[in-house]
């Protein structure tokens, strides 16, 4: 069972923050999400041009705000300007946070875990930025003593290896299932993984893929990740009671969610969540 001792049987992270009730990525979102007691906060970091670590999810801002462009060419006065509430008639204007602002604010919730998803790939010689951003958000994490309390997120397998390797396996690495979903691995990664995501697909010809024509990923998926001592995650996309129930008989141990409220209701009312 993932950090030992925790009293719920399946753990609630909230995708954005509370990303449908506050603009996503925001600390509203985040303070949100916290009021209804998940375990875990699952956001995205970034880094501007001129090296600050920001939260954004998006390559560009042009989605989640009034601006328009990549993260990765603004100054951080430039992001700092941004509205990220200006789609949300009710909400005064919001800017983007910084990966400090996020962490001091966890700090505050006592046992809040989060989940970084690391943004910077190293791939198209953007391998030395990519390397950058991962030390930097560890060394920022480990000053707000979150060491124990992350996992590391990536879709880029050669990160995660990169994080293993340079850390001495110091850190939960969290990865997706199936593996060929991780770009760029070199190794088996059921030797560094701590826990899978499950996505509800299969590979395809050619390098395409498929999604099955159902949200719980097969029996078989929670199976093989099993055996292989790594803990089953779920992925945002899971709503109805019956998936959430399904999802907890197979043996899922965190639900990652766009609807916290309804996710942690649904699990306490099935007995899986304190």
């Amino acid at each position: 069972m993932m950090w030992e001792g925790h009293e719920s049987a399946v753990l609630v992270a909230a995708h954005r923050g509370e990303r449908f009730t506050a603009p996503e990525n925001t600390m509203t979102a985040f303070r949100r999400a916290a009021a209804l007691g998940v375990d875990m906060i699952e956001t995205d970091v970034r880094m501007t041009a001129d090296g600050e670590l920001v939260i954004m999810h998006d390559a560009t801002v042009d989605r989640t705000t009034d601006g328009t462009g990549a993260v990765r060419e603004m100054s951080f006065a430039q992001f700092r300007s941004l509205n990220a509430a200006c789609d949300y008639e009710d909400f005064a204007p919001e800017a983007p946070p910084t990966l400090e602002e996020f962490l001091k604010f966890c700090a505050s919730q006592n046992g809040m875990l989060i989940d970084f998803e690391l943004k910077e790939y190293p791939v198209d010689g953007n391998e030395a930025r990519a390397w950058e951003c991962a030390d930097r958000t560890i060394a920022m994490l480990e000053d707000y003593g979150f060491g124990d309390r992350c996992v590391l997120n990536s879709f880029n397998g050669a990160l995660l290896e990169y994080i293993d390797e340079k850390y001495d396996h110091r850190y939960r690495l969290h990865g997706y299932y199936p593996y060929d979903i991780l770009k760029g691995a070199r190794r088996d990664p059921r030797t560094y993984l701590y826990c899978l995501c499950l996505i509800s697909e299969k590979a395809g010809p050619n390098g395409t893929r498929k999604h099955f024509n159902f949200n719980v990923p097969p029996k078989a998926y929670f199976e093989a990740v099993r055996a292989a001592g790594i803990e089953p995650w779920v992925c945002a996309g899971i709503y109805s009671r019956a998936e959430i129930e399904r999802c907890a008989q197979l043996g899922a141990t965190l639900i990652t969610t766009d609807y916290p409220a309804d996710i942690l209701a649904h699990l306490r009312s099935l007995g899986y969540h304190n």
